[in-house]
């Protein structure tokens, strides 16, 4: 508990009007429970993740991102977390400690989500959950008749392609449009330098590009989520730490 007193000892000396926490620093919102001092959250979890507790019909359990088929693994998965947690030797020896300090209440970790606090998210509940009905798909073909499957291709805004990288990933491509002749791809290319490095492997994609099986943006216009929607879009390929493009591609399309 020596993060814990630590953290007392700061905001007793600094006497802060407001201290903004993260959610996972359990000493921190410790002390500050602990000493009855205003404080917010600023958190680096999506919205549905930071309310999973308060949510209706157990939906933490089968609703998000898993398919329907997949339900009973998920609920499994969650309960052994859940359980898994509970009968946790460290986080019993924690509460134990916390106990001998005054701090009855659960690990914060656990009640994450605090009606009485402001909370400061990465994202909204209209991108977190799918209520998108009203939201019309509205997508740029790639070429006039557009009637090919898609991929896209979309590593994340901060994702930036140095020349090396960017040649790789379109051999890969080619790769794949060689096998598929139908296919098309939608890549969005950012480069180290601020502008398209296009020109640094155009050599491997210049027929497919040419023909307009391939295109290269360094922005996609339409939102990800709508575009992800279009009938034709098969297959996103994404970074698996980019978790809002990893739960859009989970939500939308097939495993």
């Amino acid at each position: 508990m020596e993060r814990y007193r630590s953290c007392v000892e700061i905001i007793k000396k600094v006497d802060p009007a407001l201290v903004v926490a993260d959610p996972s620093i359990n000493y921190g919102l410790d002390a500050c429970s602990k000493l009855g001092r205003k404080h917010t959250i600023l958190s680096p979890l999506p919205y549905f993740v930071t309310i999973l507790a308060e949510q209706p019909n157990g939906a933490p359990l089968w609703k998000y991102p898993a398919p329907v088929a997949l339900d009973p693994s998920n609920v499994y998965l969650c309960l052994r977390l859940f359980w898994g947690f509970i009968l946790s030797p460290r986080v019993k020896m924690l509460n134990q400690v916390r106990a001998q300090e005054g701090l009855q209440d659960p690990l914060p970790m656990f009640n994450a989500y605090r009606k009485d606090r402001l909370h400061f998210l990465p994202a909204l509940p209209e991108l977190d959950f799918p209520f998108l009905s009203g939201v019309a798909p509205s997508f740029y073909p790639l070429s006039d008749g557009g009637a090919g499957p898609i991929v896209v291709v979309n590593l994340g805004t901060h994702f930036l392609f140095d020349a090396s990288q960017a040649r790789a990933l379109a051999t890969g491509l080619k790769a794949v449009l060689e096998r598929k002749p139908d296919l098309q791809v939608l890549w969005k290319l950012k480069s180290a330098a601020g502008g398209s490095v296009f020109t640094d492997h155009e050599e491997v994609l210049g027929e497919e590009n040419k023909a307009e099986r391939v295109r290269i943006e360094k922005w996609l216009k339409p939102d990800p989520i709508v575009i992800l929607q279009h009938e034709n879009v098969v297959c996103s390929c994404i970074m698996a730490v980019r978790i809002h493009s990893m739960k859009r591609a989970s939500t939308f399309l097939p495993p």
